[in-house]
């Protein structure tokens, strides 16, 4: 085998260990997330490459920077970062109209949000006093509802 059939075997795996740490259950869930179709999101996991578009949608649901899975192909070992701003991909590169793709973006980013509060709701059974200080931070914020 090649070093770059090996490195992409290794971004594969990178990927598969990243949506599971990410609590992303299934292929299906997350190429929805990045917008992608389930056969390019298996490619990437089985170490196939796909087209660097797929690959940066991937690298977002993932909430890694765009050039964590370049870094990953050239050998190093970078941190996945889980800040960085989510991108929505422009819907013309799709094909689509804003008209048909507002429903998708909608959808994408409900999911988002059901994933962040997910997570926020795990760390919260973990330590009540997370939820205690979620509670008085969003009263600062938004007052009593």
């Amino acid at each position: 085998m090649s070093r770059t059939s090996d490195r992409h075997k290794e971004l594969g795996r990178r990927i598969a260990e990243r949506r599971i740490d990410l609590g992303i259950a299934s292929q299906q869930e997350a190429a929805t997330l990045a917008g992608v179709h389930l056969n390019t999101w298996n490619n990437a996991e089985r170490g196939i490459a796909v087209r660097p578009r797929s690959m940066h949608a991937i690298a977002s649901a993932l909430r890694w920077s765009p050039s964590v899975p370049a870094a990953i192909l050239r050998g190093g070992a970078p941190q996945p970062t889980q800040g960085d701003p989510v991108t929505v991909p422009n819907p013309a590169d799709y094909g689509l109209t804003p008209e048909e793709a507002g429903p998708l973006i909608e959808q994408v980013l409900d999911e988002r949000a059901e994933l962040i509060v997910d997570g926020i709701m795990d760390v919260i059974a973990r330590d009540p006093r997370v939820a205690m200080a979620l509670a008085r931070r969003l009263e600062r914020r938004y007052g009593n509802a």
